[in-house]
C-alpha cells in the first residue's frame, strides 16, 4: 500500500513536472510591434524562446504562441530581426555553420522560410560577422496567426557540427508587423533589411532581381521606392525601361512602375554605383485632386487610364514639391483652367484684365502654362472683388492650390511654389519641350539664385540681341514691358533644347520668322547670304544656353533640353 501511494505521488509528479514544462509562457524580452488595432500579446514558450536564444547546436526550437490569434490585414509582412553572437570559440565568423544548418521560421499555415546568414546573395556582408544586425521581411497569407517557431535544421549531406564554437548564439532582436514590401536596404555598414524574391547573385555589376512568385505579389498599383550613390540606374519592368539620373542630395525617388502598362515583374535593377535601398511597395493611394508626387519623366507617360478623373490629373514634381503639374485630357479642359490666367498674367493689352467668356472666346491662349504664386493669388484675388464668375475648373484650380500652400487658405494671399500645364492633345515631341520649358519657369519661379543669376545674363547681353528677342516676344503675345516675364522667358527659350541646337533655334528659326515681318526685321544682324542664317545671333544665344546650363547642371544635374530625372520607355 505504501508503495502504491509513493508511485501514485511519484506519477503527480511527473505529470506536473510535464505539465508545467508545457504550460511554460512568458512574454519575451524583444520587443513586438504589431500593426495598428491587431494588438495581442505573444508568448514565449520556453526561456530561449523568451530570452530570443538560439544556441547554435540546439535542437529545440524557439516557439511563440500568440494568446489569441492575431489578426493580419491583407498583405502583411512579418519582419524578424536577428544577430549573432560568437562566443569564445577561436573561429570568428559563421561559415562554417552557414555552410552546415538553415534557421528555419515556420508560420502555422505558411510556408517556411530560410532565414540570410549575412547579405553575401546581394554582394552585402559576405560573412556573417560583418553584419551587427538582419532584418528580415516575410510575407505573410493567413488572414489571422497564432503560432510560430525558429528552427536550426541540419543542410542535407552536411557534415558534423564545426568543433570549438562554445556559446555562439542566433539573437533574436524584435519582430515587426508591416504592410508587404520586397526590396533590401544599407542600414550603415553593418545592418541590412532584406526580404524574400529579391537577388543579386547571377547579375552582373551592382544588380538586383525582385520577382515575387504569384501569390506573394502585392495586389495593385506597386512603386519603387529609390536610393543609391550612383549617376545611373537602369529598371527593367516587365516590359517597360526606366532609367533614373540622379541629382545632389535628390534623396529617395519614388517610382510608380504602374504608370507604364502590364505588370511590372520581373524588376530588374542595374547602377553604376552603389544601391542603396531598393524598396518594392504598394502605391499610396491618394484622392483626387490630392497632387501625386512623380518626375516629369514619369508624368509624360504615365497611363492615362490610371487617371482619378478623366478631364486632367494633378501631379507635384518630387524633387520641387511646391511646383505642380497639370497634364490635362485636351487644350479645352487646359483652356478652362488656365487661358484665363494667360490673359490675366502674361499676354499684352491684356494684363491685369479679367476677360469675360464671349471676348475670350476667340482668342488663343497658350498650349501650356506656368504661374508663381504671387500673380495666381492677384487673380483670384481680382476674381473675388469683382465677383467675377469663374469656370468650374478655375474654382477647383483655387482649391488645390490652396491645398498645396501655392495659395494661403484665404486663396487671396501667395503661398510658396508654382504650378505648370502641358496637354494630351500637344504631340509626343511637343509634350517633352514643353516639359522642358516649363519645368525651367518652375525653377525660376521657386528659387531667387536661379533668377538673379538669369537676370545676370540678360542685362550682359549687347543691346541688338535683346532687342531681337523681345521683338520675338512681342510677336508672340507676351506683354515685354513685364521685364521679369522677359527674363523668365530668355531663360526657358534659352534651355529647352540642348546647347548644340541653340545656334539653329535662334539663329534660324526665331530669327526666319522675324524675317518675315517687314515692321519688324529692323532688329536682326545682317544675314549670311550664303547659308541664309544669322550666325551673330546663333553665336550669342549659343552662348548664354551653355552658361545657364552650367547653372543648372551645377545646381541640380540638369541640363539645357533636360530636366527629368526618370527616362522611361515601353516595348512593343
Amino acid at each position: 500500500m505504501k508503495g502504491g501511494i509513493t508511485g501514485v505521488l511519484f506519477f503527480y509528479v511527473l505529470l506536473s513536472l510535464g505539465l508545467g514544462s508545457c504550460a511554460y509562457k512568458k512574454i519575451p524580452v524583444f520587443p513586438v510591434y504589431t500593426l495598428e488595432n491587431a494588438q495581442s500579446t505573444l508568448w514565449g514558450l520556453s526561456k530561449n524562446s523568451a530570452a530570443g536564444i538560439l544556441p547554435l547546436g540546439e535542437a529545440k526550437p524557439l516557439r511563440y504562441q500568440f494568446r489569441k490569434p492575431l489578426s493580419l490585414p491583407p498583405d502583411t509582412s512579418l519582419e524578424v530581426e536577428y544577430g549573432f553572437r560568437l562566443g569564445d570559440g577561436p573561429h570568428r565568423d559563421l561559415t562554417e555553420w552557414k555552410d552546415r544548418y538553415r534557421i528555419v521560421l515556420r508560420v502555422t499555415g505558411e510556408a517556411p522560410w530560410e532565414l540570410p546568414w549575412d547579405g553575401s546573395f546581394l554582394g552585402i556582408g559576405k560573412t556573417p560577422v560583418s553584419l551587427e544586425k538582419i532584418t528580415y521581411g516575410v510575407p505573410l497569407l493567413a488572414s489571422e496567426l497564432e503560432e510560430f517557431s525558429l528552427t536550426l535544421e541540419r543542410r542535407e549531406g552536411a557534415g558534423p557540427s564545426p568543433a570549438g564554437m562554445n556559446g555562439a548564439v542566433f539573437e533574436l532582436r524584435s519582430l515587426r508587423f508591416l504592410p508587404r514590401w520586397f526590396g533590401f536596404v544599407r542600414e550603415g555598414e553593418s545592418g541590412l533589411r532584406v526580404t524574400p524574391f529579391v537577388s543579386g547573385e547571377t547579375l552582373p555589376g551592382e544588380a538586383a532581381l525582385i520577382d515575387p512568385l504569384p501569390q506573394y505579389r502585392i495586389p495593385g498599383a506597386v512603386e519603387l521606392s529609390l536610393q543609391e550613390n550612383s549617376a545611373r540606374v537602369v529598371l527593367a519592368v516587365g516590359k517597360g525601361r526606366y532609367e533614373y539620373r540622379g541629382g545632389p542630395e535628390d534623396g529617395p525617388v519614388h517610382i510608380p512602375l504602374s504608370a507604364l502598362p502590364g505588370e511590372p515583374y520581373p524588376l530588374t535593377i542595374t547602377g553604376e554605383g552603389q544601391l542603396d535601398a531598393v524598396r518594392l511597395v504598394k502605391e499610396s493611394e491618394r484622392p483626387f485632386p490630392e497632387a501625386i508626387p512623380a518626375d516629369p519623366g514619369v508624368i509624360l507617360v504615365y497611363d492615362r487610364k490610371r487617371w482619378r478623373d478623366r478631364r486632367y490629373e494633378v501631379f507635384q514634381w518630387e524633387h520641387f514639391p511646391s511646383v505642380l503639374i497639370f497634364d490635362t485630357a485636351d487644350y479645352a479642359v487646359q483652356d478652362r483652367l488656365f487661358k484665363r490666367l494667360a490673359f490675366f498674367v502674361e499676354k499684352k493689352d491684356f494684363r491685369g484684365r479679367l476677360l469675360g467668356d464671349g471676348e475670350m472666346a476667340a482668342l488663343h491662349g497658350w498650349n501650356a502654362h506656368d504661374y508663381q504664386a504671387e500673380d495666381l493669388a492677384a487673380f483670384f484675388a481680382a476674381a473675388r472683388r469683382a465677383n467675377f464668375p469663374l469656370s468650374p475648373e478655375e474654382e477647383e484650380l483655387e482649391y488645390i492650390l490652396r491645398k498645396a500652400g501655392i495659395l494661403d487658405p484665404s486663396g487671396s494671399r501667395p503661398g510658396t511654389g508654382a504650378v505648370l500645364s502641358i496637354s494630351r492633345e500637344s504631340s509626343d515631341y511637343l509634350r517633352g519641350l514643353f516639359m522642358i520649358h516649363e519645368g525651367f519657369h518652375g525653377l525660376f519661379f521657386i528659387d531667387a539664385d536661379f533668377r538673379e543669376f538669369c537676370r545676370r545674363r540678360w542685362e550682359g547681353l549687347d543691346p541688338g540681341t535683346r532687342r531681337f528677342i523681345r521683338s520675338y516676344f512681342d510677336y508672340q503675345g507676351y506683354d515685354v514691358n513685364n521685364t521679369f516675364l522677359v527674363i523668365n522667358e530668355f531663360m526657358a527659350h534659352c534651355l529647352q533644347q540642348p546647347v548644340s541646337r541653340a545656334g539653329w533655334y535662334f539663329g534660324e528659326v526665331l530669327a526666319g520668322r522675324i524675317n518675315e515681318s517687314s515692321w519688324r526685321r529692323g532688329v536682326l544682324p545682317p544675314m549670311d547670304e550664303a547659308s541664309g542664317t544669322w550666325p551673330d545671333l546663333a553665336r550669342a544665344f549659343t552662348r548664354e544656353a551653355e552658361s545657364l546650363s552650367s547653372y543648372v547642371n551645377q545646381r541640380w544635374a540638369f541640363t539645357a533640353g533636360r530636366i527629368r530625372r526618370i527616362i522611361p520607355t515601353i516595348q512593343d
